[in-house]
């Protein structure tokens, strides 16, 4: 069993602690080794999230910040964006006060502000993911079915008149990501799809 770093927005992180995104696309960096192997029918096995069994570690927006308690005085731990998108203020419910940081770590030494996701240690991660699956297809191949195991935010069965919803919804997404990275979903690039589901939540 291996550990992999993985990125995700809050919007996705939240849909992950909600249960109902259990896949991501991403990018295959290397298309040109692809060729021979799909040819043959064979999946490939260089994937950098990992295989069946695996776990990914969720990168995050995050902060340190210290709050007044009325039984603890005032209390460090760490905060995570995607959980005060939801506050109008500071609530030391979403101050995650159990991290065990490495002996050189001052929180009195973090400037305030949010630290972005590439930044966040393994010791701040709350979330690891099990993968359960790895495949390689083109990006347009996405179904109905997979768009919302991405984190579609409508429940099932909602706009019938709509039936690629999810579909369209996922376009976008990906648009507003990879689109200025140079893998549009014009351009139907070949990616990882990771299947995964929630193990722990620390």
């Amino acid at each position: 069993m291996k550990e992999h770093p993985i990125l995700f927005s809050g919007e996705m992180v939240r849909a992950i602690l909600e249960g109902h995104k259990t896949q991501t696309r991403r990018v295959v960096k290397n298309p040109e080794r692809l060729d021979g192997l799909m040819l043959a029918g064979e999946e490939p096995d260089w994937c950098p999230y990992g295989g069946p069994g695996d776990r990914l570690w969720v990168r995050e927006t995050w902060g340190v910040g210290t709050r007044p308690c009325p039984h603890r005085g005032w209390v460090d731990g760490i905060e995570y964006r995607a959980d005060t998108a939801y506050l109008e203020g500071p609530d030391l419910l979403h101050l995650r006060t159990d991290v065990e940081p490495p002996d050189t770590f001052e929180f009195d030494a973090v400037p305030d502000g949010w630290r972005p996701s590439i930044h966040m240690p393994r010791w701040a991660c709350r979330t690891v993911l099990e993968v359960v699956s790895v495949r390689v297809e083109r990006l347009q191949e996405i179904t109905e079915e997979d768009a919302r195991a991405e984190g579609f935010p409508d429940p099932p069965g909602q706009n019938r008149m709509y039936p690629d919803r999810a579909r369209y919804w996922f376009q976008n997404l990906w648009d507003s990501i990879n689109a200025k990275r140079g893998h549009p979903w014009d351009l139907n690039p070949w990616v990882w799809v990771v299947e995964f589901q929630k193990e722990a939540t620390k």
